[in-house]
């Protein structure tokens, strides 16, 4: 039998911790909910038409169901006053239709970085940053702890999840992002970065919280290559991934996976994911 002391002491602890965070809101997947936002620019509106018979938030809606969250996390595009920009906030990723028309336009160029379809040049990218801003709400929803910046892990939680659509598909989405990334660092083509070139830019620029585009470009290529050394063979054989950073790679990509499965994994419907993915998720290391 409790003394009145001991039930009081119980009662005062109750009210001052509360209970546990964690059990607070439960679990479940299929908590992403959609918004296509109405342009403000009429120059987006095609993008919106585009977006809308390509149903490509809701193709991105049954991407993220595996996960189980907590809450509901809305997915949304909108007009962002001509800032190319997307984000995580408030329990809500904004995609910009102006980041969605640089992503257009960069992938209707004549000549490309890599061998790619128009599909996955347009839709690489669009996958990988979807999930890239994706990464930033599960990590904040999950309370996942991470070691280094978390711009870098939600890169890495984006080409892990693209490895899962099997190799052919998989190489041409990365290939898209790949481009996209070359494009941005001011390159025409891989074949560019091994010749000397004059920089004139600001030291403060390398104070941004992401990578640099050329280093997330090559922590792509290496995570593609660790991935199925064999499959993605051309990568590194065609030069496009130095040698001495290729050496590494199987090691980098077992250790994301390994950080997957321990932080992330627990949270995965396993049913949903096989449904959504018909095969483990992420690919098991070759």
């Amino acid at each position: 039998m409790r003394s009145p002391m001991m039930a009081t002491a119980l009662a005062l602890w109750s009210f001052c911790v509360g209970a546990p965070p964690v059990l607070a809101q439960e679990l479940r997947p299929n908590r992403v909910t959609i918004n296509y936002g109405e342009p403000s620019d009429a120059r987006h509106r095609p993008l919106l038409k585009a977006l809308q018979e390509r149903q490509a938030l809701e193709t991105m809606q049954r991407i993220l169901s595996p996960i189980k969250l907590p809450r509901a996390l809305d997915l949304r595009t909108r007009s962002c006053d001509g800032e190319v920009n997307a984000w995580y906030e408030d329990d809500a990723i904004t995609i910009c239709y102006e980041y969605i028309e640089w992503i257009s336009e960069v992938a209707h160029k004549a000549k490309r970085a890599l061998p790619v379809s128009d599909e996955g040049a347009l839709i690489g990218p669009f996958v990988e940053l979807v999930v890239h801003e994706a990464a930033h709400a599960i990590f904040d929803y999950l309370k996942t702890p991470i070691m280094g910046r978390e711009e870098d892990a939600a890169d890495q939680m984006a080409a892990l999840w693209i490895l899962t659509f099997g190799k052919s598909r998989a190489a041409d989405l990365l290939a898209g992002v790949v481009n996209l990334y070359v494009d941005d660092a001011g390159y025409r083509n891989l074949r560019q970065l091994k010749r000397s070139r004059l920089h004139f830019v600001r030291g403060t620029a390398q104070a941004d919280e992401h990578s640099t585009a050329l280093q997330r470009m090559y922590n792509v290529l290496c995570l593609a290559y660790g991935s199925d050394p064999v499959g993605f063979a051309e990568v590194k054989d065609k030069g496009f991934l130095p040698a001495d950073r290729a050496e590494g790679c199987e090691d980098e990509y077992a250790q994301i996976v390994n950080a997957y499965r321990t932080l992330i994994q627990p949270h995965v419907d396993p049913e949903i994911a096989q449904q959504t993915y018909g095969s483990a998720w992420p690919p098991a290391r070759r």
